[in-house]
Parts: C-alpha cells; structure tokens; sequence
C-alpha cells in the first residue's frame, strides 16, 4: 500500500485547562494540552506539562503571550514537529494512523535519526571536500584543518550528550534548550572561551540545517538560540621591548630554540603565515630586481582566485641574514606547526617575556610594525600580504598609541 493510499487528514489542538489544585485554580493558573483530530475522530487529551497562567494564553489563535511567550510557543511548535513527522513515518510504512496510535514520539526506531547519525553524514560530505594539494580555495571545498576541527568538536558534543545521558538524542529534539545546556558545559564545567563554544553551535546549527533540507525535520529549532560572542578585543603582539629581551639574552637559548626562533623572526619581517612559509622554494619564489634587492613572490595559499591575491614581499636586512645563515631557503628549518608553537613558547618565556605567545605573533607584530614604525598604509600592507582588501589587517594590528598620538597632533600642527 502506498503512502498515498494511506494518507490521513490531521489537525492539532492545543487549550489552556485550569490546574486540578484548587488553590491553584482559584489563582487561574493550569496547564497546556492538546489533542489529535484525525478523520473527524479526536483522541484522548494529553498535557504537554507547560504550565501557565490563563492571561497568558490566547485561546482563540492557540499561542502563548505575554511572559516567556516566544520560548513557550517554539516547544508548542516542536511538539506540533514531532506529531506530524510521526504521521509522515507511519504513512511512509503503509500504516494506518489513528487517534490511538498518534504518540508524541517517533515511532520507528529505524526512521527516527539521532543527531549523531544526521553528525556523522555531515562529516562524510565534509570529508569529500577537503581540498587537494594545489586546488584553489572556494565555497565548495575546506582544509583539511577545518575537517580535523570538525571531529574535535564531535567529540566534544559526544560528550556533552554522555554527560546528559542523551547519547540518542532524536535530531528533532536538539532545540534551544539543549543548545544552552551546551553552551554552559563548554564555558562553565570545561572552561573553554566563548568563541570556542559559539563555533561548536554554529556547527550544531549547521547539522540541523541539514536534516532539515534532507526533511528529517520540519523545524531546525537550533535557529532560535541566540549565539553569544566575546567582546572585541585589542590586538595583543610583540612590542619593542619583548624583542629587546629576546635580542639581548639570545645566548640563554639552545641551538635548537634558536632554529625556532629564526623562523618566527623571519615570518615577522615577511608578514608570511607558517602555511605559506612551508611552501616556501628558492627557485619558484625568490626574486631579485634590477637594483639587487630580493623578493619573495608568491601566491597565497588560500587564494581563491589563481592570479590573485599575490605576496609581494621585500626582503629587509635581518631577513635576508636568516635566510643567508641557513645558506638559502629550502634549508632553512622546516617543522610541523605544533613543534614549532612549543620551542617559542619556551623560547620567549626563558628570556622573560611575560605574554602568550603563539606562531601568529610572528606575522602580527610584522604588520604592526610596519604600521606604527615603517608608516606603511593599510593598503601596502595588504598588497604585500596579498590580501584584497585592508580588511584583514584589524586581526593583526596592534596600534601603537603614542606613535599615533604623534602622528595625529603633527598632523593638526
């Protein structure tokens, strides 16, 4: 028998029924229910266990007001979801539905999707993106990186679900609720930041989206949570004197601390990240003009578009020393981005620079000092990282304040 053949009108009706408490009914305050009308046949009333008071709710159009209302209304609406996704799966098995056996639940064990199985497609597609060596960075393609993030934060919601004994949570049933329960474990129980947990829920969000363009779902109720974000914060780099302390106890350090450390100064005179300084080659790259000076000319390695967004770097003194001690580029030292985030860090702690130091800093106290001491505008400094727009450059920039006092009152002079 065909879903077709099988195809039963259905109407849902929710009322306000006043508490069985007489103190309480007295107060005018009760319970929301509802029942099921298939065929001119109603079924037994049922409570949605949402209590209200009778002011708050319109019986006439069925919905909520005043207190709480848009919250209250959205749990109305899933309950409504998840009626008729009952009667779609039970007409799609070639059975009858009737007011006894309409249930506010998925009845088919098979069809009811968890959110892990609905999680664990999206990687699939994820997965078969990823990005080939070479191939340009577009809307329909990631990194590899952003893949790997992507199972971090699964293991992450595996164990927010573990902890809530909800490992077979039914997709349907992630709703805004359960996306601020997620929130407050990722930032309170697991400390982590705030933007840490917004792209855990963006993905969430993301997930649901999915089932419901693939009609598991008929509401994505993950929509409704209003992400929360950290404040802008100022750009924190290398200043001239944490450079001074580095320069000065230079000779504290290891030879293979100093290996590190001459990668990261050299990404900071190149404004190169540590993706494109491991493309680095000699003979593709280096350049020399017809005054002597070299370059280093080479395409972004997230470009998006072939011959576009080009790196048009020239190199200064202490770039060209660096390079010169390892006896040119492709044997200058070449690590895996964790090894080389452990030895600076050690670095600049053992010569008492009292910052949080990461392989970004490289590039960001670069640009910052092009900014403030080199005077360099916004759009050289994106022309020669080979950014399309100045846009970039408020994730990297620190502004020095006195340097641009100066500048300022000169200016008004």
């Amino acid at each position: 028998m065909t879903a077709q053949n099988n195809y039963q009108q259905m109407k849902i009706s929710f009322y306000f029924k006043a508490s069985q408490s007489t103190v309480l009914k007295n107060e005018g305050f009760g319970i929301i229910y509802y029942y099921v009308n298939i065929n001119s046949r109603k079924s037994v009333e049922k409570s949605t266990k949402i209590k209200c008071h009778r002011n708050e709710w319109d019986e006439r159009n069925g919905f909520f007001v005043g207190f709480d209302a848009e919250r209250r209304n959205r749990q109305i609406a899933q309950m409504k979801d998840v009626l008729e996704m009952n009667k779609i799966v039970k007409e799609m098995m070639g059975e009858t539905l009737t007011v006894e056996t309409v249930e506010l639940n998925l009845v088919d064990r098979k069809l009811a999707r968890t959110f892990k199985t609905v999680f664990a497609e999206y990687l699939d597609q994820q997965y078969a993106k990823i990005r080939a060596d070479g191939e340009l960075k577009h809307k329909g393609n990631i990194e590899l990186s952003t893949y790997n993030s992507y199972l971090k934060r699964e293991k992450n919601i595996d164990k927010f679900l573990k902890s809530i004994n909800k490992e077979e949570l039914l997709v349907s049933q992630f709703n805004e609720r359960m996306c601020e329960m997620f929130d407050n474990y990722l930032t309170s129980r697991l400390k982590c930041g705030q933007s840490y947990a917004t792209k855990h829920l963006k993905l969430i969000r993301t997930v649901c989206q999915l089932a419901k363009t693939s009609n598991i779902i008929k509401v994505n109720f993950t929509e409704n949570y209003k992400l929360k974000h950290d404040p802008v914060k100022n750009v924190k780099t290398l200043n001239e004197n944490d450079y001074q302390l580095l320069f000065d106890n230079f000779n504290m350090l290891t030879d293979t601390e100093r290996k590190y450390i001459d990668v990261f100064l050299f990404m900071r005179e190149t404004l190169l990240n540590y993706g494109d300084y491991l493309e680095l080659e000699e003979a593709k790259h280096l350049q020399q003009d017809e005054t002597g000076r070299y370059w280093i000319i080479k395409a972004r390695k997230k470009r998006t578009e072939e011959n576009n967004q080009i790196q048009t770097v020239p190199l200064s003194k202490k770039a060209l020393e660096i390079m010169e001690k390892y006896q040119g580029i492709d044997k200058m030292p070449k690590m895996n981005l964790s090894t080389l985030q452990k030895y600076i860090k050690r670095a600049f702690a053992k010569v008492g620079v009292q910052k949080k130091v990461s392989s970004k800093l490289s590039r960001s106290s670069g640009i910052s000092i092009a900014f403030n001491k080199r005077k360099l505008r916004g759009e050289l400094i994106a022309y020669v990282a080979g950014w399309t727009s100045t846009r970039e450059i408020r994730n990297y920039l620190e502004i020095d304040k006195v340097e641009l006092s100066k500048d300022y009152l000169k200016g008004l002079d």
